[in-house]
């Protein structure tokens, strides 16, 4: 393994776990979240997962009454 591995795998171990909050009128409230973005961490394909989902949900409403479909997974 080079040191690459390790990188790749340490960005994996603190994916999510960067948080930045701004201080508002309310309180705090959360800014930003710093993820690895790599395809083996269960964090980010998760969230990959609903991006996509609310894709798809989203086309599905818009064609619902004009067309009649059939969705297909393999």
């Amino acid at each position: 393994m080079g040191i690459e591995d390790y990188k790749a795998a340490e960005k994996v171990l603190n994916c999510g776990k960067v948080l930045e909050y701004a201080e508002t009128a309310d309180g705090k409230k959360l800014r930003r979240v710093f993820f690895c973005k790599s395809r083996l961490c269960p964090i980010c394909n998760k969230r990959r997962s609903v991006q996509w989902f609310g894709r798809l949900a989203g086309a599905f409403a818009q064609i619902r009454g004009e067309y009649r479909y059939l969705h297909i997974t393999l």
